[in-house]
């Protein structure tokens, strides 16, 4: 989600953690997020450069005070990036939780650094979730069940259609 600042067709921008891992989880995405250095992109320190305009940077601050405004909580993204930054198109690397399947930044594909992690409860409601999307062009299973991994990966509807 955050590699190319998040501007990638297959950013993994939801995330859909177990419901008794969801906050460790959390947390321990955000603390990463934190420690990303955002720059310059011709840095060689930089990890997460500025995004492609102000049109974009514009865009995707408006998808976090949706977010926001909507009631989700934001775990990372809302410290203030360095003065030398000042006048660019760069925005932290932002997690939210607590999100909902009708938020906005649930609901549209943002283009940039914004992960929400949501919680299931079962396999039957990570596949509903995954698949409550229309822009899922692709999907990343993480589970130590080999069985398990093919068979939601059969479920999950991750291609373009039409």
């Amino acid at each position: 989600m955050f590699f190319n600042q998040g501007q990638c067709c297959i950013a993994g921008a939801r995330v859909f953690v177990q419901e008794g891992l969801r906050d460790e989880f959390s947390e321990r995405l955000a603390e990463r997020a934190r420690s990303i250095r955002v720059g310059p992109g011709l840095d060689a320190a930089t990890e997460m450069g500025p995004l492609v305009s102000a049109e974009q940077l514009e865009r995707v601050r408006g998808y976090i005070a949706s977010g926001r405004e909507a009631g989700a909580r934001i775990l990372s993204g809302d410290d203030p990036l360095d003065a030398s930054l000042a006048g660019g198109y760069f925005v932290r690397p932002t997690v939210f939780t607590d999100v909902a399947a009708d938020m906005r930044i649930m609901r549209e594909e943002i283009f940039g650094p914004v992960a929400m992690v949501g919680s299931f409860s079962d396999e039957d409601e990570a596949v509903a979730l995954a698949n409550d999307t229309h822009f899922g062009l692709a999907a990343g299973i993480f589970t130590r069940d080999v069985k398990r991994a093919h068979r939601v990966a059969a479920r999950i509807e991750a291609a373009p259609s039409g």
